[in-house]
């Protein structure tokens, strides 16, 4: 299998190495593009845009699964070079349309140090989808679009007229989660009951961006959860009585051995800790109370 392979009738998939972009050809020359990879690392967006040159393809338009940087980071590139749509859904697309916008997300660090960092996370949204659409006609084609929050809030699964379903980040392949110290899921129970719900979708084929195509997701869902459960229990061994969230990240850091360079390291792997905690608290696992201007934590006996 090449890096631009068939993964259905009109279904085709870019292998960039480390994530999958979805290609559905309307015809000989013009596709649309299911999510864009990512901008922070050259070597992909270099390798994205020659893919599509060499196979002399015009971009017609972008379809984000959701608003992730890793996702959306080469629509600035494929608008200025193709004159493209960017089709978002949801909240994610008014929240990643620019860098005002995006500031809010990231409110642990100043913006005059994210504000580079920003400004290759603008998704630019031409067409919002609305919330609570389920199909997308674009050049006379219809995409099938599946809500499939927790990953992120507005997460979607995009399903091409050849029954096959980008899924994004919804479920990741057992190859990753080998790696994954903390794999990220905004709202843990909610992308839990999602992961379910692609189980029980019958496409003839998924990609899952990292990484893979798959004819089946109900064995991989389950090994999803239970990774996520897994490194559930890992965060709450780390909780002692009292602790604040910084004492908890601190400890996860340390126990985990996650190396951090930057301000902006924490601060991202505050945000992928944040959920874990949340989630343990509301299956009964660890309970917080306030005490002297500080929210703190414990384990329940």
């Amino acid at each position: 299998m090449g890096h631009f392979f068939c993964v259905k009738g009109n279904t085709w998939c870019i292998d960039t190495k480390t994530t999958m972009i979805g290609v559905y050809r309307l015809n000989e020359r013009d596709v649309v593009l299911l999510d864009s990879g990512s901008a922070f690392q050259p070597d992909e967006s270099e390798f994205i845009l020659n893919t599509l040159a060499a196979e002399r393809l015009n971009v017609k338009a972008v379809i984000a699964t959701h608003g992730h940087w890793d996702h959306t980071g080469n629509n600035r590139a494929l608008r200025e070079k193709y004159g493209c749509r960017i089709y978002m859904y949801g909240s994610e697309a008014y929240t990643s349309k620019d860098i005002d916008n995006l500031r809010f997300m990231w409110s642990r660090m100043a913006f005059q140090e994210m504000r580079p960092l920003l400004a290759r996370m603008e998704a630019l949204p031409t067409d919002y989808i609305p919330e609570g659409e389920t199909e997308l006609d674009i050049c006379g084609r219809k995409f099938g679009i599946l809500h499939t929050p927790g990953h992120s809030r507005s997460h979607i699964a995009i399903i091409t007229e050849d029954n096959t379903a980008m899924i994004g980040d919804a479920i990741m392949t057992e190859q990753v989660l080998r790696h994954s110290k903390l794999p990220y899921a905004e709202n843990i129970a909610v992308d839990f009951r999602t992961k379910r719900k692609l189980a029980e979708l019958r496409c003839d084929r998924y990609i899952l961006s990292h990484k893979g195509v798959l004819d089946d997701l109900r064995e991989i869902a389950e090994q999803n959860i239970a990774h996520y459960i897994k490194r559930a229990e890992a965060v709450e061994a780390c909780v002692q009585d009292g602790m604040s969230f910084d004492d908890i990240a601190a400890a996860v850091i340390m126990d985990m051995h996650i190396h951090i360079r930057t301000r902006f390291d924490f601060s991202d792997i505050c945000v992928m800790i944040t959920p874990f905690v949340q989630y343990l608290e509301e299956i009964g696992r660890i309970e917080a109370w306030y005490e002297n201007g500080y929210l703190r934590y414990r384990r329940k006996r």
